[in-house]
């Protein structure tokens, strides 16, 4: 709703039409876009935001995403100066820092998701190759995903991740499929999947 309040995180979750992110989706984008940026430079391209944002469950073509990075960088060259922008070639300006990923995605509705668009969201996260199911590989895929992020940032994310698989062994993780394999078939599909994610969605959304 346009209507709604702007107060506690103007500063960095507000688009255009005042609907606010919560720290909650920040937070979640903010892991997501660590997760394609897996040198931690600050920045992704066009190509690689249109995946990240395709593993969010929105759909938009490169053209879309160019001219929405390029809207943002005009407004964000009118706030300063302008002494850099003359200088700014098309390269820098197609790259897609963390703000500019936040204000595109606020644009697109991303406090307006569902509950079955969040479990989707994490379970495409988990689905290295969207598959339809998640692996014991891509565990540990996440999981050192998790580690170098903490590492390079010096933060312990990894206690308010989905599943905590930050700092186990493969013992750990083989455990973890084997706990929520409930047909015996060795990965753990959408349906498993979401059996274990509904309960701490609800817990968070409720603690907002």
């Amino acid at each position: 709703p346009s209507s709604s309040s702007s107060s506690s995180h103007g500063h960095h979750g507000d688009n255009d039409d005042g609907v606010s992110l919560s720290d909650r989706h920040l937070r979640e984008i903010q892991t997501v876009f660590q997760i394609f940026d897996p040198t931690l430079s600050g920045y992704i391209d066009v190509p690689t935001f249109e995946v990240m944002v395709r593993s969010l469950g929105f759909r938009m073509t490169r053209v879309e995403i160019a001219g929405m990075v390029e809207m943002q960088w005009e407004e964000r060259q009118q706030g300063q100066q302008g002494q850099h922008a003359a200088e700014a070639d098309a390269s820098e300006r197609r790259q897609i820092d963390l703000s500019t990923a936040i204000q595109i995605l606020s644009k697109r509705g991303y406090a307006n998701r569902s509950e079955e668009d969040e479990m989707q969201m994490y379970f495409r996260i988990f689905d290295g190759g969207n598959k339809g199911y998640i692996t014991l590989k891509d565990l540990k895929r996440v999981q050192k995903e998790v580690k170098e992020a903490e590492k390079e940032m010096d933060i312990g994310w990894s206690n308010e991740s989905v599943m905590d698989v930050g700092a186990v062994g493969d013992a750990t993780l083989e455990a973890m499929i084997e706990q929520f394999d409930h047909d015996r078939d060795g990965v753990i599909d959408y349906e498993e999947f979401k059996n274990v994610l509904e309960p701490v969605l609800l817990s968070s959304s409720d603690s907002l």
